[in-house]
């Protein structure tokens, strides 16, 4: 999916009331967990809406919100009735692009000519009583020229912001007409009011024709009946009233668009879900485990990486670092555990055999870069993320902290003490799952964490890697081995072995 495409999904999640959730994923979390990516492999969305709902859902996975008894009770519903096509069909009547622009309405409506409305209201019958005097006293005419100029200004200035709202208006008589199917069928449970919020938008389109209608006629000017009606509307000034008291009507009805709305929002991601499930051939509903420091896996896979070779994990009361080989596939586990995380909190599904987890807000530092317009080096940018989890993970709530190599930015000494020392005051009522390639943690870290280890063999004078995550730490090293693989000159290689035969002596 490309980046123009996601500035418009984004939008609904950038508009919601962050402050109703305990909880929601960071900027950074994202980029490290290739959130936009996971996105598109989930997104089974038929509507513009659902997209934009279902990018919500899983960006705010908050665990203490995750309650999916409706999102099951409507997948059971739609699999009893066999009508999941003809809801697909039905929604995708909302996939116009234009149909993104709904949840604008949803931020702050900045009505024009408010200060001149009780003008505007009787513009209309001052004009009917010009035009009827012209007929008995023609004299008028002189009056009634100046005010049709006037008209005609405000008119075509009043044009702007009707095309800013027109394609909306459009796309709420779309929105109207599918949750009224969607609501025929029985799929709006617990959701009471869906009635009386639909019969306000139908109001509010009924009072929108007149402005609708124009649009269709701007596509040929010459039409003789666009004249004919423009002509009308010049003289009454009626055009920017109207577009004035539909504007009133959406800001006093905005909690029921807003309803309506979420509605076929929350059917098409749980669609969505429900095609996800279909696709999968190895998936799972979670186990969202209430107080608990847990996490177990079995045959989970990361959903980004093609063919990827399945592992299990059990964590009960205890971290995991994580020790190994270059490219034996650590960081590769550690996101597959945040975007597992994610997607059970969120939509209530793993990419796994079976997954257990305890309710926790996740944070990770996985992928740092260095900025040169902030002047802020690669260190001092994973200081101040890892002191920003630190301060999060002091919250009431469990934190499942994912943190890969920490501090290799700095010098051997100093990267090992901090990194033990943060690592250590990290475990306090969270699980942290750690990778490193610094072996003196293990033996720092023995109390807190569990060590696990991915390593490699070697066929035909070649690295192989099984990809399978191996408890205890790794009993071979392969950085110089990979040196080696890739055509370095041996002079470098006899000299690296040397080294660490040096430093091993010690």
């Amino acid at each position: 999916m490309d980046d123009y495409s996601l500035g418009y999904i984004k939008e609904y999640y950038e508009g919601i009331d962050k402050s109703i959730f305990t909880h929601f994923l960071s900027d950074e979390t994202c980029n490290d967990l290739d959130f936009d990516d996971l996105f598109t492999v989930c997104d089974n969305t038929s509507s513009k809406i659902g997209q934009q709902y279902l990018y919500a859902k899983l960006r705010t996975a908050d665990c203490n919100n995750s309650n999916f008894e409706y999102q099951e009770k409507l997948i059971d519903l739609i699999k009893s009735k066999n009508i999941h096509s003809n809801i697909k069909k039905n929604l995708s009547k909302l996939k116009s692009h234009e149909a993104y622009y709904i949840c604008r309405l949803f931020k702050s409506i900045d009505i024009p000519y408010i200060r001149f409305e009780k003008y505007l209201k009787i513009f209309p019958l001052i004009n009917i009583l010009l035009i009827s005097s012209v007929f008995f006293i023609p004299h008028f005419f002189l009056v009634l020229l100046p005010i049709f100029m006037f008209n005609m200004w405000l008119h075509y200035k009043n044009k702007s912001n009707i095309l800013m709202y027109s394609e909306i208006f459009t796309q709420l008589i779309f929105l109207e007409n599918v949750a009224r199917n969607l609501s025929k069928k029985g799929l709006n449970i617990n959701n009471e009011n869906i009635e009386e919020a639909l019969s306000s938008i139908n109001n509010i389109n009924k009072r929108s024709f007149l402005i609708r209608i124009q649009s269709k006629f701007q596509a040929d000017l010459q039409i003789i009946i666009w004249f004919i009606f423009e002509f009308v509307k010049i003289i009454l000034a009626i055009e920017p009233l109207i577009f004035n008291r539909i504007l009133k009507d959406i800001e006093k009805n905005i909690e029921n668009i807003k309803l309506v709305f979420d509605f076929v929002g929350r059917v098409d991601s749980t669609s969505s879900v429900l095609t996800l499930r279909e696709q999968l051939s190895s998936c799972c509903i979670p186990n969202i485990v209430d107080d608990s420091l847990s996490l177990k896996a079995v045959e989970m896979v990361h959903p980004l990486v093609e063919n990827c070779i399945p592992n299990n994990i059990n964590i009960f009361n205890k971290s995991v670092l994580i020790t190994g080989s270059n490219m034996a596939g650590k960081t590769t586990f550690i996101r597959a555990i945040g975007i597992n995380a994610i997607t059970a909190f969120s939509i209530n599904t793993c990419f796994a055999k079976s997954f257990s987890i305890g309710r926790f807000n996740l944070y990770s530092t996985i992928r740092v870069s260095d900025s040169v317009l902030s002047e802020k080096s690669y260190y001092l940018e994973e200081v101040l993320r890892i002191k920003n989890i630190i301060n999060n993970s002091q919250k009431d709530t469990h934190s499942l902290i994912l943190l890969d190599e920490l501090y290799k930015g700095t010098n051997t000494v100093e990267r090992i003490a901090c990194a033990k020392a943060v690592l250590s005051y990290l475990t306090n009522n969270n699980i942290v799952v750690a990778t490193t390639h610094d072996l003196e943690l293990c033996e720092f870290l023995v109390k807190d964490y569990d060590i696990y280890n991915f390593g490699e063999k070697v066929v035909d004078n070649l690295l192989s890697f099984d990809y399978l995550i191996k408890k205890g730490p790794p009993q071979s090293r392969n950085a110089i081995k990979i040196l080696k693989q890739y055509g370095y000159p041996s002079e470098i290689i006899d000299d690296s072995y040397d080294i660490v035969s040096c430093i091993s002596s010690r």
